[in-house]
C-alpha cells in the first residue's frame, strides 16, 4: 500500500486501520512487559555470571541487543503489574529505574512522582543530579536595539559581551567589531 492509494481510502477504512496500528502498538508493550516477566522468571536465582550467559543467549536467539534484553528484564523486575500503565513510554519506566537508583527510592516512587507531577523523561532523568551551574544574559542592544539571550554552563567569570549583530554589521563594513556595543557580563 503506498501513499496514493492509503489517500484514496475511505475515511472509515482508514480510521479501522489507525485502531488495528494502535491495538498492536499496545500489544508490543504487553509484550515487553511479558518478556520481561519470563527473563527474571527463567533466571531466577542464576548468578549473575549465568544470567549474563542467559542473556546473552536471548539476545542472539531474539536478534537484539544484550542491552534491550537486560533492560526488558530489569524494567519488569522494577515494576509489578500494578505500576504498569498502558499510557506510560517504556522510555519513562526506564528513566525511573536510573532515577531509582540514583536517590535511593523504589522505581514505583519515582514513577507516581513523575505522574503526579506531570513530569517527562528529562525531568526524571535530572532527578537526583545536581543542577549544573550556569551563566546567563538577556539583555538589549543600545546601538542596534536587538535583544540577545545568551547561556553558558559553568561558572567561570567573563568580560562583557559585545552585540553579535553589531560585530557582523561592523564587519560587513571593513571594521574589525571592536568598537560594537557592549551588552553585559553573564551572570
Amino acid at each position: 500500500m503506498n501513499a496514493t492509494t492509503v489517500a484514496c481510502l475511505p475515511e472509515r477504512r482508514r480510521e479501522q486501520l489507525m485502531d488495528e496500528a494502535i491495538q498492536l502498538l499496545i500489544a508490543g508493550k504487553a509484550t515487553q512487559w511479558a518478556a520481561g516477566d519470563k527473563l527474571n522468571e527463567s533466571t531466577a536465582g542464576l548468578t549473575s555470571a549465568e544470567r549474563a550467559r542467559c542473556f546473552n543467549a536471548a539476545s542472539s536467539a531474539a536478534h537484539q541487543t544484550t542491552a534491550y534484553i537486560r533492560m526488558l528484564a530489569q524494567v519488569s523486575a522494577a515494576f509489578p503489574p500494578e505500576h504498569r500503565h498502558e499510557h506510560v513510554a517504556w522510555s519513562l519506566y526506564r528513566a525511573c529505574v536510573a532515577a531509582a537508583r540514583r536517590t535511593k527510592q523504589s522505581a514505583p516512587a519515582v514513577l507516581g512522582l513523575a505522574l503526579a507531577s506531570g513530569w517527562h523523561v528529562p525531568a526524571v532523568q535530572a532527578l537526583g543530579r545536581p543542577a549544573g551551574a550556569c551563566r546567563s544574559l538577556d539583555a538589549k542592544c543600545p546601538d542596534c536595539g536587538g535583544r540577545i539571550i545568551f547561556q553558558m554552563p559553568g561558572d567561570a567569570s567573563y568580560p562583557a559581551l559585545p552585540c553579535p549583530a553589531c560585530i557582523t554589521t561592523r564587519w560587513a563594513d571593513g571594521g574589525d567589531g571592536r568598537e560594537a556595543a557592549r551588552l553585559g557580563v553573564l551572570a
